[in-house]
């Protein structure tokens, strides 16, 4: 079905939402089994989990400025593995899952596809993202053919200052970052930076002009073939849960899962009405919920044994705040009762005093 109105383009973006936020756990799980975060696998799988949550932001950003409200911390947003590439046709299997040449080859590499110069757009069963981005285009230049889509672009609502997106190792903001989108020709250039960062064109290889970056399909397929450092992979479990690790593993695996979707809540109170002043602190209370909480406690559980040889990891489980508008409050309980069994984690558990 073509994207013929504003209400169905809202749809599909938020479908687009959710695309980029079933594909950031399944890459970070793979990252976290991998011992040496140091090496080059996992730094290039880290940059393209960073790149794939500013492809949601850039998304979030065009929902605003055409009137609707992007929604990340959610039970139907979050997903729950395993599950299916959402719309992708034919139907794609995810699972969460160490690292292997054969996640990378059959699962990492059909994600981020790229779609071939002429191929036709697909708004609602897509064998490419790079297709279903195309019909998503096709439908903004038809929506906005009176000029009206971004008569109102809500810039109080969006994450548009460049300075809010840091970029990672292997990632350059030559390929792209964010700006405020008030009109179609911005929208196209925003949806053309997710598609050269992600997938790529055909197949060219690099995400820029000065090809300083390469797309993600690229750094996976130098991945799949052997050309980049991988180092001891860690006996994690498949598609773990948290209620059925140990008592020690469980809490810790919990509270990871908390920090997790605190996230998502953070990125909901972005698209709010604020202040640059007070989005820019939302931003510093997001980068340090993702550094220097959520990855030293998935570091610390892939040291916790769960029996049978395997060792835990993060579950990326949806977890329900009784009040997102105190997750912070919430945390800091979380954290109290954690300290108490796990010493390890003091340093990490201190940084929850300095959330808001």
């Amino acid at each position: 079905m073509p994207i013929d109105s504003v209400r169905s383009l809202h749809s599909h973006l938020q479908l687009a939402i959710n695309v980029e936020l079933t594909t950031i756990p399944l890459y970070l799980y793979t990252m976290y089994s991998l011992a040496d975060p140091a090496e080059e696998t996992p730094q290039l799988i880290r940059s393209v989990a960073a790149e794939e949550m500013l492809h949601a932001t850039i998304v979030g950003n065009l929902m605003v400025a055409t009137g609707g409200r992007p929604c990340f911390y959610d039970p139907t947003t979050i997903p729950t593995f395993p599950c299916e590439l959402p719309h992708h046709t034919p139907t794609l299997p995810l699972s969460l899952t160490r690292y292997s040449p054969e996640v990378v080859q059959d699962v990492f590499l059909v994600v981020e596809a790229p779609a071939e110069v002429d191929a036709p757009p697909e708004a609602d069963e897509y064998e490419t993202l790079g297709q279903f981005y195309r019909a998503v285009e096709l439908a903004l230049c038809e929506l906005d053919e009176d000029g009206t889509l971004f008569a109102q672009p809500n810039l109080d609502r969006q994450v548009g200052d460049p300075e809010f997106y840091q970029a990672v190792k292997y990632d350059s903001l030559g390929s792209g970052s964010l700006y405020e989108i008030t009109s179609c020709e911005r929208a196209l250039e925003a949806l053309e930076i997710i598609v050269h960062q992600g997938e790529g064109l055909g197949h060219d290889r690099y995400a820029d002009p000065a090809h300083a970056e390469l797309t993600h399909y690229a750094r996976f397929l130098d991945i799949c073939q052997g050309k980049c450092e991988v180092g001891e992979v860690l006996p994690v479990p498949d598609n773990p849960r948290a209620d059925h690790y140990p008592a020690a593993a469980a809490e810790v695996a919990h509270f990871f899962n908390a920090l997790y979707c605190y996230s998502f809540v953070l990125m909901d109170r972005l698209f709010q009405p604020r202040s640059h002043k007070d989005r820019s602190a939302l931003i510093s209370t997001l980068y340090g919920t993702m550094v220097a909480l959520m990855r030293p406690v998935a570091t610390y559980l892939t040291t916790l044994e769960i029996g049978g040889g395997l060792v835990a990891a993060p579950t990326f489980e949806y977890h329900s705040f009784p009040d997102p508008k105190n997750a912070e409050r919430d945390l800091r309980r979380m954290g109290e009762s954690l300290a108490q069994g796990h010493p390890e984690l003091a340093p990490v558990l201190h940084q929850l005093g300095r959330l808001p």
